[in-house]
Formats: structure tokens, sequence, C-alpha cells
């Protein structure tokens, strides 16, 4: 398609939208600027402006913290879109489809005969830099009642395939519950290197990335963020040295990390050691080479600038192991190694694996914390906590792994609310204590430390305060 029908196709649209006289919008255009020489330089600014208007041409040039170098982008858009202040552009099930694909009936009516199901929902299809990539928002019955409602789930389900692909080469790719967001962020795979996407309502004309983090021997964490235009909610930026574990977007309301892959989904790091679970003791030594391997990749460094330290080697206490498994099932062994890693500038970031091993030797792993910021004068010492329902109903029972530390005690900001805990002695690097506050008090709670003597050594949250996204906000002490 050439430059002149992209225009004439973009123009006939702004038209359609705002009214105005009949006739060929573009020949009046070029008509203007031939009738004027003088006029012609303010006419054909004018054509530059109602283009980018229409997401015909809008390259956007944006580089990360780290190297500012980066390839210009382009977001085509083919097919009529409702105006900004359309109640569509509200929630993503009723998103109409942008891409440059998206005005190909043959090629649309084409992709929905790939998903199963319910009819999906085409948010976007089109060419992405080196990409073919189709997103669609779906509706999939589950066993469970899902965040949609008693057995459904709401899902962004994606096609890719290299630019220009026939829809039979395009593959099925990642799927994500959204959540109650009305922007998506799509990173072309897990790599460091690649386009990242942001899809917006179409009254939101500007983006802010944030592709690198600094995290501060204190544990805070700060950023800097570039604007990245948006042509019609839709922008598309190469970030190089920036990775998907560190990269934020904000767009409108939103603020957050990656949602969508578009393709190469289980791309690993080559040879990266990972937790294992059933291993017996082995999980200790193995589980500091997989935490050091997964704060290098994240925090885009070399595993060699990662220095790696096991503060807590534990096993939980038969008194948490209940029916749900998750630390275990009664004759289990439930085995605690928390990890703290310093970084180039001195900053240390934390990771907690718990590995079980059941009677009949099979086993599993889960990551309780997942490189979260800590303040590096307290790292050493700072206690780690997990906790189950009481099998009695009676509230919590606590089990604290506290470093160079004689007792422990669960400290309440409102005891008469929450209630807290006496002191409790650590035997073999760890206390257990039972409380009567739920599962609704732990924000409320805190861990205290003493010595031999008696002397309080810190006080800490029960849970990081940081935990839900550690590497965008920045931790208490």
């Amino acid at each position: 398609m050439s430059i002149e029908t992209q225009l004439r196709e973009a123009l006939t649209a702004r038209a359609d939208e705002v009214g105005g006289s009949t006739g060929d919008p573009y020949e009046r255009v070029s008509g203007a600027v031939r009738s004027s020489q003088r006029r012609r330089r303010a006419v054909v600014g004018g054509v530059a402006v109602a283009a980018l208007a229409a997401g015909v041409l809008a390259p956007q040039v944006l580089g990360n913290q780290g190297d500012r170098g980066t390839t210009p982008a382009t977001h085509t858009q083919t097919l009529q879109l409702p105006a900004p202040n359309n109640p569509a552009w509200q929630k993503l099930s009723t998103w109409p489809t942008r891409g440059s694909l998206a005005g190909d009936k043959g090629f649309m009516t084409a992709v929905l005969a790939r998903f199963d199901g319910e009819a999906p929902r085409i948010l976007f299809a089109g060419d992405v830099e080196d990409r073919r990539v189709v997103l669609a928002f779906q509706r999939i019955a589950v066993p469970v009642d899902g965040p949609a409602g008693a057995g459904v789930d709401e899902q962004i389900q994606v096609l890719s395939g290299p630019r220009g692909a026939r829809i039979d080469q395009l593959e099925m790719g990642s799927n994500n519950s959204p959540g109650d967001v009305n922007t998506l962020v799509v990173r072309r795979d897990q790599g460091p290197d690649g386009w990242l996407m942001v899809l917006a309502p179409r009254d939101v004309r500007t983006a802010e990335v944030s592709a690198s983090v600094s995290i501060s021997p204190s544990g805070t964490v700060s950023r800097t963020w570039s604007s990245l235009p948006l042509s019609d909610g839709v922008g598309v930026i190469q970030l190089r040295n920036a990775p998907v574990a560190v990269t934020r977007v904000r767009a409108g309301g939103y603020d957050g990390n990656l949602q969508v892959l578009a393709g190469n989904t289980d791309q690993e790091q080559p040879n990266a050691a990972a937790f294992c679970g059933g291993c017996g003791d082995s999980f200790y030594a193995s589980g500091l080479d997989a935490a050091r391997d997964a704060m290098a990749t994240a925090l885009g460094l070399r595993p060699d600038q990662v220095e790696v330290s096991a503060q807590v080697q534990g096993r939980i206490d038969r008194a948490l192991q209940g029916k749900d498994g998750t630390l275990g099932g009664p004759g289990s062994v439930g085995r605690v190694l928390v990890v703290n890693g310093r970084i180039p500038g001195g900053a240390v970031v934390r990771t907690v694996a718990v590995s079980v091993t059941e009677k009949d030797g099979s086993g599993s792993v889960y990551q309780a914390e997942d490189i979260v910021p800590i303040d590096a004068a307290t790292a050493d010492r700072r206690p780690w906590a997990t906790w189950v329902d009481d099998p009695a109903g009676q509230g919590l029972v606590v089990q604290v792994f506290a470093p160079g530390a004689a007792s422990v005690q669960i400290r309440s900001e409102s005891a008469t609310i929450y209630p807290g805990s006496s002191r409790a002695p650590v035997k073999n690097g760890s206390a257990v204590v039972d409380i009567a506050s739920g599962q609704n008090a732990v924000q409320h709670l805190s861990v205290v430390t003493y010595d031999a003597a008696g002397r309080e050594l810190g006080t800490w949250p029960l849970q990081p305060t940081n935990l839900g996204d550690p590497l965008d906000l920045s931790p208490d002490n």
C-alpha cells in the first residue's frame, strides 16, 4: 500500500468521524497544495499531522536507561476506530480491533477459526517489527470459579509468528489473565532485547517506560522514566539490555509490568540452575546456584556479579504441615532456603525457596519470595516467617526463622484487635508460635528478635511490604 493510498484512507476515515463536505479529502488537501506554492509547506505539514493522528505513520523512538540506541517503530491502523470518549474503550472485553490487519476480513475470519470455545474478541492483529501478532480476549470455562464468575476465567490469548506469516503459520503462545485493567503491555519474548508494545485506550496519548531499576543498599528502589508517544493508544519501542523482570510501564491509570509474551515463552537462560523438589539436602547447595542465576537474569547481571550466601537452611516444623500440602503433608520433609544476593553497589536482594520431599520420594518446590530488595545493613539477621491456619481454627501457627537470635515475638500494632504472641525461644534456627489473629491480620504484625540477654535486635514486618512487586516499591527496613 503506497503512502498516498494510506493517507487517502486515513483522511477519509477522519472526515467520516468529524463530518464536513463531501468529496475526496485527499484530493482537497493535495489540490490546496498545488494551488499555492507559498502555502505548500504549511499544507504538507498539515497532512503530516493528520497522518500521525490517524496512526498511519507514527515513529516512536525510545531507548532504555542503559542504552538509548533504538530502532524506530511504526504503527499502522487500517480500521476506523470509535471516538476516544466511546464507552467501548473502558474494558478490554469491548475494545475494537487495532493493528494493520484489523481491516482484513479474510484474515480476521481465519483468526477466529483458530480458537476453540467461545468466540474471542480480537484486540490486535498486525505486524510488530519482525513478528506477526494477534491478541485475543477470550472467556474460558474453568473447573472452579474464576475472577470473571462461576466457572469462567478471562484470558488474553496470543497467536504469533514471523512477520507476514499466514494464519496457519501462527503458533498459539502464552495466555494470561489480565485482571481488572484496560491496558496491555506486550514483549516480543523473555529476552532483554526486543520490542515492547503498549495497548491503551485511544484517549491515552503518552506512556512512560522504565527499562532499568536502581536498588540502594538501604533496600529502596528508584527508577527513571522516559516518555513514549502513543498513536490511537498504541506505541511500540525497541529495548536493549532491558530485562523483563525490571521493566515497568505507566499509561493512563495503569502502572505495572509485563502481561503478555508474543513468542518464545519457554526461553530460558542456557545452563541456568533451578531449584529442585524432592532432592533431599542437596536442595541447599543447588539452591544457591539457582538463586544466583535467577537474580542475575532478572537484574540484567552476569552470575559472577551476584555474591550469594545462605542466610537460612532450615526445616519446616511438623506443626505447619497439613492437608493442603504447600509446606508438606504428614511424614514429609520441608526444607527452607533463604538466600541473600549482594549486587554491584552493595545492595542486597533476597530469595526464599521451600522444597518438599514426600514419603514416597516425590517432591515439589515453590518460591515464597522472589528477588526482594532488603536493607543490606541488617540482611544477615533479618528473619523470615511462614504460617498456616491453626488446625483448631483459632488463628495462625507461625514459624519464624531468625538468624543470630535467641528468641522471637510477634508484635501487633493494635494488640486488642490483632493479638500477637509472647516471646518464644529459638531452637535449631527457628521458633514456632501460635497467635489468635487470622490471615487478615498479617499486614498489621511484626517480628521482633532478641539476643540471649533479652536485648532487642530488630523489628521487621511479618510479611515484606514490597512482596507484591518488589522491584517497583520501596520496602520497609
